[in-house]
Order: structure tokens, then sequence, then C-alpha cells
């Protein structure tokens, strides 16, 4: 399939992140991230379009993940 200039910029964009955290687990053994899918096509799901959208996204979802942690009794949060 071919792509946008632009949808090939937010795969690039994601290689990186993807590579960027695949260095930081390896350097941390018992550190687990996972991986970010770099399909263009399931981005343009959530309204990402772009690298700027992209890391707008994940933003407002960790916004949503600590705001969530903030309510949920303890014992339902492990970070172990």
């Amino acid at each position: 399939m071919k792509y946008s200039k632009k949808q090939m910029t937010l795969i690039e964009h994601i290689n990186k992140v993807n590579a960027d955290t695949k260095s930081i687990v390896e350097a941390n053994p018992n550190l687990w991230i996972g991986k970010l899918t770099n399909d263009p096509d399931h981005w343009a799901c959530y309204g990402v379009y772009t690298s700027e959208d992209f890391e707008k996204y994940l933003d407002n979802e960790m916004k949503h993940s600590q705001a969530w942690a903030n309510t949920c009794p303890d014992e339902l949060i492990s970070y172990s």
C-alpha cells in the first residue's frame, strides 16, 4: 500500500518512539513497555494523522490514566 508523505512521517515517528522504548527496556531488564503499532490506518480511526496528533493522543491517554488512577482504590492498582 502506498502512503502519503504525512502518513510516512507518522510511521517514521512511531518507529523512532518504538526504537527509543526498546533501548530503554534493554537497559532495564525488569521493565516492560509495549510496542505501538505504526499502521496509519489504525491511527486514523483515532483521528491521528500526524506526529503532532500522535503525541497529543498519547498525552491525553496518559492524563486519562492518571485521573483514573487517582480515583481508583489502591488495591486495584499494581505497579509491580
